[in-house]
């Protein structure tokens, strides 16, 4: 018997860095249907693609088109692009605070009833599995000062070290 699983490389990392998200374990020719939930300011941010498993039982996100759902391109990122709040309100994406992770969780649902009819099912029901990705979007290391200045208004983000330096002219 094989089990639905989620995987997602890298699961903790940057805001911008793209992430490569297979799953494996389902049913030959199955639709699988993967939701993602995110809280950002209080608000449930969501999304959700449906996807069919090849002759492996496999789906790779990054190159497969969904067969449904929020966006209908091979994107990785896409559950996390596409979201929108919940109930049709409106909000700010944006966090109120850079230095708290955005923690996406990501279900993947095997739909019962789906697959090649000359594979027989090996599980009872629907199978589910779950992950959590972790985006990050400020460093550790990097310096946040707010600017305001002779009518200037900002934030200045610095990382560590020396940076770059100008050539002498």
């Amino acid at each position: 018997m094989t089990t639905l699983q989620i995987s997602v490389t890298p699961q903790v990392g940057p805001l911008w860095q793209r992430r490569q998200i297979d799953i494996s374990g389902a049913v030959p020719g199955s639709v699988v249907t993967v939701r993602a939930h995110t809280q950002r300011n209080g608000d449930e941010w969501t999304a959700q693609a449906s996807f069919m498993a090849d002759a492996s039982g496999r789906i790779d996100l990054g190159t497969q088109v969904p067969v449904s759902g929020d966006y209908r391109c091979a994107d990785a990122m896409g559950l996390f692009w596409s979201q929108c709040l919940a109930d049709g309100r409106t909000g700010k994406s944006e966090p109120a605070d850079v230095h708290t992770p955005i923690k996406t969780e990501l279900i993947a649902r095997a739909e019962p009833g789906t697959g090649y009819l000359d594979t027989p099912s090996t599980t009872a029901g629907a199978q589910e599995h779950r992950v959590t990705v972790e985006q990050w979007l400020l460093a550790a290391d990097t310096q946040r000062t707010e600017v305001r200045s002779h009518g200037l208004v900002g934030t200045l983000f610095r990382p560590s070290g020396k940076g770059l330096s100008r050539p002498s002219s």
